[in-house]
């Protein structure tokens, strides 16, 4: 079981430098969000997503990591 408020927290940080100056991140954390996930394949789907708003935000913007039900 994995908890994903604590997880999009550790995966924010490595997300920093892939998101470069330009756009800011925020995590919003949700009441409760246990899920049953492989970590591994969580980060990646999310480091996915996350390179592909990146990639669609060209002059910068901000990323919102959301947990929720």
């Amino acid at each position: 079981m994995l908890d994903m408020n604590d997880r999009l927290k550790d995966i924010a940080k490595l997300l920093r430098p892939l998101l470069g100056d330009d756009i800011g991140s925020d995590c919003v954390e949700a009441s409760s969000a246990v899920i049953e996930a492989d970590p591994g394949q969580l980060d990646q789907v999310v480091v996915n997503l996350a390179v592909n708003a990146r990639d669609a935000m060209p002059r910068g913007g901000k990323l919102i990591l959301e947990a929720g039900r």
